[in-house]
């Protein structure tokens, strides 16, 4: 028999808030909306993240549509160099990947 079972989240301690990631910079979002991100390990709630609002995507896919010609133009072969300094500086923003 299959039992479902709710998740569980760290008594007392306040969960961080994973915001949105728009032209280079995180950014809060104003939607007041947000939604649980689980760890699955632990089945757990692990943070928080912000919904979008329809301003927000707007802004994400025009960032996203202004930085499109620069990335077409990336070779191959210096791509990978570009994604390692993105994930950099996740790192030294505070976005990271949790290892268990």
């Amino acid at each position: 028999m299959t039992q479902v079972g709710e998740p569980r989240t760290e008594t007392g301690a306040a969960l961080e808030r994973v915001h949105h990631w728009i032209d280079g910079a995180r950014v809060a979002g104003t939607s007041g909306r947000f939604g649980p991100v689980y760890d699955p390990a632990l089945g757990a709630i692990a943070r928080t993240v912000d919904f979008a609002s329809v301003e927000e995507v707007d802004a994400a896919v025009a960032s996203a549509a202004a930085a499109f010609p620069a990335w077409r133009a990336t070779s191959l072969s210096s791509a990978p160099r570009s994604c390692s300094g993105s994930a950099t500086s996740w790192r030294r923003t505070g976005l990271r990947w949790r290892r268990t």
